[in-house]
């Protein structure tokens, strides 16, 4: 699995948040495996890579959009763990 791949879930497993179910989402990490909806209002950094099956290539428009939503994670993330280190 790449990034850009768009995977879909694999039977048994859903790709979900809250009551909305998406039908597929866009690698934009494989170390750690996280993956986007293509709207970008969704990101999953815990789901599994078994549970997911790849069906194609992302366009570059919208893989760029994800990566955009992936790293504005990243970004939060780590001023979150910044945070955090300076409680202690």
């Amino acid at each position: 699995m790449n990034v850009g791949d768009v995977v879909i879930p694999k039977k048994g497993h859903y790709l979900k948040s809250g009551c909305e179910v998406y039908g597929y989402a866009v690698v934009v990490s494989e170390v750690p495996f996280i993956m986007v909806s293509e709207e970008t209002d969704m990101l999953w950094s815990c789901f599994p890579i078994e549970g997911v099956k790849v069906v194609g290539v992302a366009p570059e428009v919208m893989l760029k959009e994800c990566l955009k939503r992936y790293k504005k994670w990243e970004e939060r993330k780590t001023k979150n763990e910044v945070c955090e280190n300076n409680r202690q």
